[in-house]
């Protein structure tokens, strides 16, 4: 009997200089579902399209309650 490992979740705020080595660095294992939220979210579409199955961008600004999604 095979067991699946569970998704471990983890949230990125920001998308500056040493996001996109760590999400590649994460997505090596298979087993992490990441968000990488930021308030550029160009920024952020962008790392998250080097691996589509494993990464979402998210647009969030701390200081606009409109804008903070549930993450």
């Amino acid at each position: 009997m095979e067991s699946k490992k569970a998704f471990k979740k983890v949230l990125l705020l920001g998308s500056g200089l040493m996001t996109p080595a760590l999400v590649d660095y994460l997505v090596q294992f298979k087993d992490t579902q990441i968000t990488v939220a930021s308030n550029l979210i160009k920024e952020a579409e962008g790392i998250a399209a080097r691996h589509p199955a494993f990464i979402k961008a998210a647009l969030v600004d701390i200081f606009n309650v409109l804008y903070r999604p549930h993450l």
